[in-house]
C-alpha cells in the first residue's frame, strides 16, 4: 500500500493524461522537412524538453510517429540525448541512426 495520499495518485495520471494529450496534438503538427533552423531549434528546444521531462509518457507516441513519419524521425534525429533517461533513448534509439 502506498503511503501517499489518494489525491496524490489521482493527481500523477491527470498529469500523465494532460501531457500525453498536448504532446500527441504539438508533435503531430511539426512539419520537418529538412534540415534547417527552425527544424534545429524544435529538436534541440521543446522536443528534447519534452523527452527529457515527460519522456516515460510520451515514448509511445513519440516512437509512433518516428516509425510512420520519415519527417519526425528527422526531427528526432536533432535531438540530443543528454537530458533524457536511458530507457527512452534505448527506445527511440533504431530511429535515432542518422544524427546531424
Amino acid at each position: 500500500m502506498s503511503s501517499h495520499p489518494a489525491w496524490i495518485g489521482n493527481f500523477r495520471e491527470k498529469t500523465r493524461s494532460y501531457v500525453s494529450n498536448r504532446s500527441s496534438k504539438i508533435l503531430g503538427r511539426i512539419d520537418c522537412s529538412s534540415p534547417n533552423p527552425l527544424l534545429a531549434a524544435l529538436a534541440a528546444g521543446p522536443l528534447e524538453d519534452l523527452l527529457a521531462k515527460n519522456g516515460g509518457v510520451v515514448v509511445d507516441r513519440v516512437e509512433m510517429l518516428a516509425r510512420r513519419n520519415p519527417h519526425f524521425r528527422l526531427l528526432l534525429n536533432g535531438v540530443w540525448g543528454s537530458s533524457i533517461k536511458p530507457q527512452v533513448l534505448s527506445k527511440l534509439a533504431k530511429y535515432r541512426d542518422q544524427r546531424w
